[in-house]
């Protein structure tokens, strides 16, 4: 049996453009969209990765896609040797500079100031290792490293490593998350928390936006070290 579609691809389509558009962080002059059976698909240029990251989380927002072909190129303004091409002297003096900022970015931000993270750049490419209390923090990191200009690729090997807590501590805590930020009861989703702290969320929401909100919960829950995502997506028709 074929399932009916609950909203047309021309209103998906419209509310996409209106998403980009509202969105501060994306310029959207060089983005296209496509729309077919409620895949949608983003083309063209952006200025950087953070740009294209925050093209692809507008159009999840729209109701009624569940799938996003991400399809953007990024082109650095100003920025060479990404792919390695330029000399060595060029790219050595960019890689330099983009470790300099990358540095006072992460003293910067009052989410990680105190926290232990180093990084490696190589042709624009940045490794981040280091340790810490949180998987919320460990996204943060790579967040505001790809903002720097220059930074053409992200590799987090960031470690995870809280304060031990119990598995009913931290699945009494991701239950009480979900009710504060999001107004869900999770009723319907089921929370396993293993020894390392990985939480697996199984179970139903009723829109990719109510499946973001439930593991943005669940990840700033202190303890958790990672989300296995399970939730079934039954929308309403």
């Amino acid at each position: 049996m074929v399932k009916v579609l609950s909203r047309s691809d021309a209103d998906i389509l419209e509310d996409v453009h209106r998403e980009l558009q509202w969105d501060t962080r994306i310029r959207g002059a060089g983005i296209g969209v496509e729309v077919d059976r409620g895949i949608v698909t983003l083309t063209g240029t952006v200025g950087s990765y953070a740009e294209r990251d925050a093209a692809e989380e507008a159009a999840h927002r729209v109701r009624g896609v569940q799938d996003v072909a991400n399809d953007m190129a990024v082109k650095l303004a100003g920025v060479r040797g990404c792919a390695g091409t330029d000399d060595s002297d060029t790219q050595r003096h960019i890689d330099t500079d983009i470790a300099a900022e990358l540095r006072e970015v992460l003293s910067e931000d009052p989410m990680l100031a105190t926290e232990h993270i180093e990084s490696t750049v190589s042709h624009g490419s940045v490794r981040l290792t280091g340790q810490v209390k949180s998987w919320e923090q460990q996204v943060e990191a790579a967040f505001d490293v790809r903002r720097i200009p220059g930074v053409c690729e992200v590799t987090n090997n960031i470690i995870v490593r809280a304060a031990p807590l119990s598995q009913d501590e931290v699945r009494s805590a991701i239950r009480k998350a979900l009710e504060h930020q999001a107004g869900i009861t999770a009723t319907s989703i089921d929370v396993v928390v293993d020894n390392d702290g990985t939480v697996t969320l199984m179970g139903s929401v009723q829109s990719f936006e109510e499946r973001r909100v439930v593991i943005d919960a669940t990840q700033k829950v202190p303890g958790v070290s990672s989300v296995d995502d399970r939730l079934r997506i039954e929308s309403q028709g």
